[in-house]
């Protein structure tokens, strides 16, 4: 069988719009069963289409090899310290 995923987007919310203008749904645990609910009214699953709440994120650098194709580890959600030059965007 196959499986599909889709990541649906929201404005971005006042953490994220500082890098870019789109943010994934991120839906909070009580909200998914409603979510998967087949005979969910249109309505109810559109309002929950919200950006996540900004004072429960958090923004920090992260290394630049996110940049490249393939690069997964531990290393991906490390704080580090940026490089004189960078851009200050977070």
């Amino acid at each position: 069988s196959m499986t599909r995923d889709t990541i649906v987007s929201a404005p971005a919310n006042t953490v994220v719009s500082r890098v870019i203008d789109r943010m994934p749904v991120i839906l909070p645990d009580e909200l998914w069963i409603k979510w998967l609910d087949p005979e969910a009214h249109v309505e109810v699953l559109q309002a929950m289409l919200q950006p996540y709440p900004p004072e429960v994120m958090e923004a920090y650098p992260v290394t630049r090899k996110l940049n490249q194709k393939g690069f997964d580890g531990p290393e991906c959600i490390e704080r580090v310290v940026p490089e004189q030059g960078d851009l200050g965007i977070l």
